[in-house]
Formats: structure tokens, C-alpha cells, sequence
């Protein structure tokens, strides 16, 4: 709903605005947004106190002002109205949401007229909801999108991201080329070590001492990062992008049979030590304490334990052995709390069918800039290319420019293309999420070791163990459900009474259900 105008001019606000990269900024998103916010302040008899903007770029992840704005609600209390564009500019997960909700705010959706507090009902409060999970699926369709226009170039043999060392980007081609002065070193590297005269320490001391600087700040390579140099078959021309395996269109910095010698050092010496059982859960704990990884070992020939490795130290836990059923019973739990009920998913496909428009309008907005900045890169290209034809534009300034330009549109339509692929995949992803977390701990349930260990990969991340006890972090976006069944629990707990019908979707429902 769109709120009525304040008859007092002292109440303060906060202008939040906020843009996904660099290139944004230097348009007009920012400038427009912040002029749509100060015009909505003034009619509405707002004085803006503070304004925060947050660039969020690939090379640069985080809020900082975001941040910043939290600790100056802490500093003034006094400071009740937030005033944002919509609801994707301002929280990328259910994290933010909590955050805000700790204080006492007003929040103004401004372009989709709503006014969300306290004092909301609880119809609005379900509605916003569906929007912040909606921006956050949002996010990770075009991610995703992303991931595929990566996949794209890696089957054509040009792997994305940085190259190895003995390598470098070509920012004009888009291509790899060798590196002319690491390049060298690294065929030395090889040469040096397949020699079989070298242990990987003394090749490290020796790469140091013959003038070999890995990098600027760290001119000693390290033994281990030497030997992933040398184990990375990169080098003749095979690399990885996720699952998939590709050969490369890239120079080849070291022979095949150069590769197969050095892999024949290090089998000579032993380096590579093979796993004897695959336990269910090796590989997905830390030890709180110390922070070494819990390893597995089965003691009377079948019982399996799990205990710190104690590596870096003495660590108390390493003598605080866990069976396997002890863990299992736990993650069970773990996994049981993310789980929702039919009703409940009926109801969330439900409201993202609902708020289709929304999503369509966010969409379409994105979709109208890119296509003008298209437009307006194709105009300069034009009008620059009329110039050069009349002679007032030299023809290396020329060529440096329409370059330029060129690469600024491909990766402009290549953005185009992701986010049209983000919509298509938007609910297909929010319905199969949904599911998941529906049916997780029947899945979990037929205690078959693999697919417990699949889930609680897909579910949890980082997660430690403490005198015998788990502490789990979940993945995102199954830490938004998990958060919002604690909320919902203590609100109940609180107020004493009946949850509202339409608020049952922040518990979640149960697993039984």
C-alpha cells in the first residue's frame, strides 16, 4: 500500500540504493534511483538524513554500506523510515531481512507502493516474503545463466577465469597467450623435476635462489602450490570447468611426454597416497577446536569412529571419538529441519505463481536497460565510424576505440542472454527447491550412506564438530527456511497464541506434517 503524507516534516529517512557492477554505476541506475527516493521523500514529508550506496561488482563481494547502514539505525533509533526502490535492491538473502527486522522500521518499497512494519498484516508480511525469496531466486537463475556462458567458452577450448602461472589474458582477443616471463620458468619447473634430483622443498629452494618470483608480495612459491604447478595437466593443453573436461585452443607451455615424466617423478616418490574405505561422512567436518579436518578409521574390524586428525597440535578432541550412528542420528535431525509439509508447499507455489508480476516487471526493467546501453554503444560506434569516413577522427584512434566498443557489446548481449535464461529457469528452480526441501528427510530416511552424504552436501557447508556435538552451517537459501522456523517458533512462544493462517509459511511446517 502506498503511505499517506507525514503531517510533520521532522521525521528522518534513509535512501538505500544499490546497483550489481561497476558498469551500472557509471550509468543512470544510480542516479535514478536515488532521484526516485528523494522526490518520494518530499512529497511524503521526509527529511533524508543519510543516503548509503553499495556497487557490488565480480572482483568485489559484499555490502560494505549496507553494513554501514545497520550500524547507523544502532546509532540513531530516532531514524524509523528506510526508503528503498524495490524489494531486489535491498535484500539479497533471508539474512538481510532478519537484520532489518531487529529494528524498529519503516521500510517504503517505493516503486511497488508498499509501506512494510511492525504494524503490517500479516497478509503483507506473507506477500513481501515471497519477494525476497523471488529476488534471491532471482540471483541464483542469472548465476547460473552465467555459469552456462562460461560453459559455453570452455568448449571452445578458452577455459574462463585467470590461467595458471605461465599464462595470461588477452583482453583484446579474449584469448590466452603465453606469459613471456613466467612462461620460461614454469618449462623449468617441469625439467627441473623430472630430473627426479629434486624433492618439492628443494625445488622451491632452488627456484628462489636462481631468481624465480612467484608473485610480488610472496616471491617463494611453496612446496604444495609447486606441486599442484605440476600435476595441472593446463599445461598440455586438458583443463576442467566443473564436471565437464575440455581440450584446449590455447599454446601448449609444456610437451606431453614432458607431463607423463613428471607424473612418473611423483609416483616414484610416493606422493599420492590412496584412500582404503570411503566412510559416509569423511571430508564434511572441522574440528571446532583446532580447526583440522574429522577423519574416519574402523576400529575391531566394523565399527567406524570419526575424531579430529589433530595436525596442527594438541587438540582435546582428537581423543573424543564419534560412531557413525551417532552422526548419522544427528545430521538426520539436521536435514529434518528444513523440512516443510505439502500444505506449506502448495501455499509458496502458490504465492510465487501470485507475484508473477513482480518478477515479470524486475525482469523487464533489467532487460530495458542492457537493451539501451546496447543502443547506446551501437550510436557511438556509428557516429565515431562517420567521422573516420570524413577524415576527423585519426585511424589508430579509431581502430583503439571500435575495439573497445565491439568488446563492450559482445559482453553486453552475452549479459542479455543470461538474464533471458534466468527467466526461463526461474520457477522451474523455485518449484524443484521446494520439493527438495519437502521430501529431504524421507530421502535421508532409507539410510542409504551415498545419498545421505549427497544431501547433506547440497543442505550444509563448513560445518564443525565439538565433544561429539554438530554444528551445522547451512547452505543458502535452506538457512533462510531454517531461520524462519526459529522466528516463527519464538513468535508463537512469545505472543502465547495461534500462528495466523497466513504466517504459517515462515514456520514452515514440520516433517511429520
Amino acid at each position: 500500500m502506498r503511505p499517506e503524507k507525514k503531517n510533520t516534516a521532522v521525521s528522518k529517512a534513509v535512501l538505500y540504493a544499490r546497483v550489481s557492477s561497476r558498469e551500472q554505476a557509471e550509468g543512470y541506475s544510480i542516479d535514478a534511483q536515488l532521484k526516485l527516493l528523494r522526490d518520494y521523500a518530499y512529497q511524503h514529508g521526509l527529511s533524508v538524513a543519510k543516503e548509503f550506496i553499495d556497487v557490488e561488482t565480480a572482483k568485489k563481494c559484499g555490502r560494505p554500506q549496507f553494513g554501514e547502514m545497520l550500524a547507523y539505525f544502532q546509532k540513531h533509533s530516532s531514524t524509523v523510515h528506510l526508503l528503498v526502490e524495490k524489494t531486489d535492491r535491498l535484500y539479497r538473502n533471508f539474512r538481510d531481512y532478519v537484520a532489518l527486522d531487529d529494528y524498529e522500521l519503516e521500510i517504503h518499497l517505493v516503486k511497488e507502493g508498499t509501506l512494510l512494519s511492525h504494524r503490517s498484516t500479516s497478509h503483507e508480511k506473507f506477500i513481501h516474503g515471497i519477494k525476497v525469496l523471488m529476488a534471491k531466486n532471482y540471483i541464483d537463475n542469472l548465476r547460473e545463466e552465467v555459469t552456462k556462458g562460461m560453459l559455453e567458452k570452455a568448449s571452445k577450448g578458452l577455459p574462463p577465469g585467470r590461467p595458471p602461472i605461465g599464462y595470461r589474458n588477452n583482453k583484446v582477443t579474449r584469448g590466452i597467450d603465453l606469459d613471456p616471463v613466467q612462461g620460461p620458468w614454469v618449462q623449468k619447473m617441469f625439467a627441473w623435476y623430472a630430473s627426479r634430483e629434486f624433492s618439492l622443498e628443494r625445488l622451491s629452494r632452488h627456484l628462489y635462489g636462481a631468481g624465480f618470483t612467484y608473485q610480488p608480495t610472496r616471491p617463494k612459491i611453496n612446496a604444495s602450490t609447486l606441486e599442484k604447478v605440476l600435476k595441472n595437466p593446463f599445461y598440455i593443453g586438458r583443463f576442467k570447468f566443473g564436471e565437464h573436461a575440455f581440450e584446449g585452443t590455447y599454446p601448449r607451455l609444456i610437451t606431453v611426454e614432458q607431463f607423463e615424466a613428471v607424473q612418473a617423478a611423483f609416483r616414484a616418490a610416493n606422493h599420492s597416497k590412496q584412500q582404503k574405505h570411503e566412510f559416509a561422512f569423511s571430508g564434511l567436518l572441522s574440528c571446532e577446536e583446532c580447526g583440522c579436518a574429522i577423519t574416519a578409521e574402523i576400529k575391531k574390524g566394523r565399527y567406524i569412529y570419526y575424531h579430529c586428525t589433530g595436525r596442527k597440535g594438541p587438540c582435546s578432541q582428537k581423543r573424543k571419538a564419534v560412531r557413525e550412528e551417532e552422526l548419522i542420528r544427528q545430521f538426520g535431525d539436521i536435514v529434518d529441519g528444513v523440512t516443510i509439509g505439502r500444505e506449506i508447499v502448495e501455499d509458496m507455489k502458490t504465492g510465487l505463481k501470485a507475484s508473477a508480476a513482480e518478477e515479470a516487471r524486475f525482469h523487464r526493467d533489467t532487460l530495458e536497460t542492457i537493451t539501451q546501453r546496447i543502443e547506446a554503444v551501437q550510436g557511438r560506434l556509428e557516429k565515431a565510424f562517420e567521422a573516420k569516413l570524413d577524415g576527423s577522427v585519426p585511424d589508430e584512434l579509431w581502430r583503439r576505440k571500435s575495439q573497445e566498443w565491439q568488446l563492450e557489446l559482445q559482453q553486453l548481449r552475452e549479459n542479455l542472454a543470461h538474464h533471458q535464461g534466468a527467466k526461463q529457469a526461474f520457477y522451474e528452480q523455485g518449484f524443484k527447491l521446494l520439493e527438495l526441501a519437502e521430501r529431504a528427510y524421507l530421502l535421508y530416511q532409507k539410510h542409504d550412506r551415498a545419498q545421505m552424504r549427497a544431501l547433506v552436501q547440497i543442505l550444509c557447508s563448513n560445518s564443525v564438530l565439538h565433544d561429539g556435538a554438530i554444528k551445522a552451517a547451512y547452505r543458502q537459501p535452506f538457512d533462510w527456511l531454517v531461520l524462519g522456523k526459529k522466528q516463527a517458533a519464538a513468535s508463537l512462544v512469545g505472543g502465547g497464541g495461534q500462528m495466523p493462517a497466513a504466517e504459517k509459511w515462515w514456520s514452515l511446517g514440520e516433517s511429520n506434517s
